[in-house]
C-alpha cells in the first residue's frame, strides 16, 4: 500500500470467537468490539512498513506499506489586491497541496510595524483539489486599521496542519479608491 505520511486506518473485522490483533511494524494493540461479532482498531501509521492483522493465531491481512511525504501545501497572488466600489478586498489567489487544502487566512500587517503581530482573517473554505485559484471578497472597512497601508498574504494549511505562505501582495491602503 501507498499512503500518505500521517495517515489514520481503521480496520475492521467480522466474525470469529477471539478479539484480532492489529500489528504496525512491532506494535501490538487489541480490537475493540465494535458490535456483536464486529471488530474495530485505527492507528496511525507515521513510518511504518507492514500492518498485520491476526485472530486466533491466524494472519487475516498483510500489507507492506510504503509512506510517501506530505509536502506542505503553497499560496500564491494571482495579481494585486482590488478595492471593490462598496470597498472590499478582492482577493485573487491559487493554492496548491499533494492532497488538498483544509483552511485559508489573510495575514494583515503594518508595514512599519516589523515585530507587530498580524491580524488573521478566516477565508472560506477553498474547494477541494490539488491545485485551486480562489476570488475571494472581505469587507475590512469596520477594522481599527482601515485606511493605513498594510502587507497582506494568504496562509494555507493542509490536514496534517503544514502552512504554505503567499508573497506580501503589494502595500494597500484598505479604504482605497476603487480599482
Amino acid at each position: 500500500l501507498t499512503v500518505p505520511a500521517g495517515i489514520t486506518v481503521r480496520a475492521q473485522v467480522s466474525g470469529g470467537d477471539r478479539k484480532p490483533r492489529l500489528m504496525v511494524d512491532d506494535a501490538t494493540s487489541d480490537f475493540t468490539a465494535a458490535s456483536e461479532g464486529n471488530y474495530a482498531a485505527t492507528a496511525t501509521l507515521g513510518g511504518a512498513h507492514r500492518l498485520t492483522i491476526t485472530q486466533g493465531g491466524a494472519t487475516l491481512a498483510r500489507y507492506d506499506i510504503h509512506i510517501v511525504p506530505d509536502q506542505p501545501p503553497s499560496a500564491a497572488w494571482n495579481g494585486p489586491v482590488k478595492t471593490t466600489p462598496q470597498a472590499a478586498l478582492r482577493l485573487d489567489y491559487t493554492a496548491k497541496d499533494d492532497y488538498g487544502i483544509k483552511s485559508a487566512t489573510l495575514e494583515v500587517k503594518l508595514p512599519d510595524d516589523p515585530a507587530g503581530k498580524p491580524m488573521t482573517v478566516a477565508l472560506p473554505q477553498p474547494p477541494s483539489g490539488k491545485e485551486v485559484s480562489v476570488v475571494s471578497y472581505q469587507d475590512l472597512t469596520a477594522n481599527p486599521w482601515a485606511g493605513l497601508p498594510v502587507e497582506l498574504r494568504v496562509v494555507v494549511r493542509d490536514a496534517l496542519g503544514q502552512a504554505g505562505t503567499s508573497a506580501v501582495n503589494s502595500r494597500i491602503n484598505t479604504t482605497a479608491t476603487p480599482a
